[in-house]
């Protein structure tokens, strides 16, 4: 009791899992500082000790596990917005979720120049472990300043180092936690805007990837058993936000962010029928896909997903542009096992990022 009244950021519950529920975190000591001090006054502690800091716990591998120290940040989640000519620079706590960010950052008329998928993450996991986002530079691409507290080789005592320019900044960028522990970081903010997007469907992925240069923005799917691809094209539209904007969400958060994964899991589940399963991807899923529907909205809203309501392990594998036309070809076409337990493959393809991202949900 004597050391819960003098270190009040200290947690006795340790034992974590990660949000997949593959991984399990059982440090010897957790905590949760609420300043820049006490994280120095926990480094100080534990010298010589493994320690570690935690995010969201949105990473599926083994690089979060650890028996050492753990330290989760999400009490230092300040934001600090300044103009800074055209555009705007963000100081942001490292423990800030995304959505908190883009909060903030809307009052004052900005947002983030790349979005990821999801907005639980928190400012320092995003970037740490190279969030992609939906332009062609990832988020930490914008990541101008570092704010790091380490150990001084000298003295072994830790202190905070300030990461701003050559290769420390590129390592600090995307660094997986190994230059230290990630206190706040500074990036480039743009003005809010709005994106228009509709869907559309083509059996032809040169189609696909010609459809790029009218929509920078873009990113499709490649729907197995119907073996074509669903085009979710977006652009910046300086057109005002749509009335029926909000019924569109409605219908994104109902059809696909739901109502798409609750159907998967019905069929794998309950239902137990792999006939089932391909047909409803050949001839049920397109007709929930409304083509044509242009919507304008402001891009906080356009460019996230709710990924984060289903649990699942994901892996995004990178490929270079010239080779995506080969992509489809090696994609998975049928159910597989992953650590004994059959999962469903479902893959997403973004041109923009010439990328295949192959979502294992479990």
């Amino acid at each position: 009791m004597l050391f819960k009244r003098f270190y009040p950021w200290r947690s006795f519950s340790v034992h974590r899992k990660n949000f997949g529920r593959n991984r399990v975190l059982q440090p010897s000591a957790s905590y949760t500082p609420a300043n820049e001090q006490e994280v120095l006054e926990i480094l100080n502690r534990h010298q010589g000790q493994s320690i570690r800091a935690v995010g969201r716990l949105h990473s599926w591998s083994e690089a979060i596990i650890g028996d050492g120290v753990q330290m989760d940040l999400r009490r230092l989640n300040d934001v600090l917005l300044e103009p800074d000519g055209d555009e705007f620079v963000a100081t942001v706590g490292a423990g800030c979720q995304v959505k908190r960010l883009l909060k903030e950052l809307n009052r004052g008329g900005a947002t983030l120049h790349s979005l990821g998928l999801i907005d639980v993450q928190t400012i320092a996991g995003a970037i740490s472990t190279g969030t992609h986002g939906s332009g062609r530079h990832s988020m930490s691409h914008y990541v101008e300043e570092v704010r790091l507290a380490r150990y001084d080789e000298s003295t072994g005592n830790a202190f905070i180092d300030e990461v701003s320019a050559g290769d420390n900044l590129l390592a600090a960028r995307c660094s997986l936690g190994s230059l230290g522990i990630i206190l706040s970081v500074k990036i480039r903010c743009r003005a809010q805007y709005n994106v228009q997007e509709h869907f559309t469907e083509s059996r032809r992925l040169d189609d696909v990837l010609a459809a790029e240069e009218s929509y920078p923005l873009q990113q499709f799917y490649f729907i197995p058993w119907r073996w074509s691809y669903f085009i979710q094209h977006r652009c910046e539209d300086t057109a005002k936000r749509s009335f029926l904007a909000r019924m569109y969400r409605l219908y994104w958060l109902g059809v696909m962010d739901y109502g798409m994964h609750l159907k998967i899991l019905f069929l794998e589940r309950v239902l137990r029928s792999r006939r089932m399963i391909r047909f409803t991807f050949r001839r049920l899923v397109s007709l929930f896909l409304i083509r044509k529907w242009k919507v304008t909205d402001r891009s906080s809203s356009m460019l996230v997903m709710k990924h984060e309501a289903f649990r699942h392990i994901e892996i995004e594998l990178f490929v270079p542009r010239d080779q995506l036309t080969r992509g489809p070809q090696g994609l998975p076409k049928k159910s597989s096992r992953l650590q004994g337990r059959k999962t469903l493959h479902c893959q997403r393809l973004t041109s923009a990022e010439s990328m295949t991202s192959a979502c294992k949900k479990t």
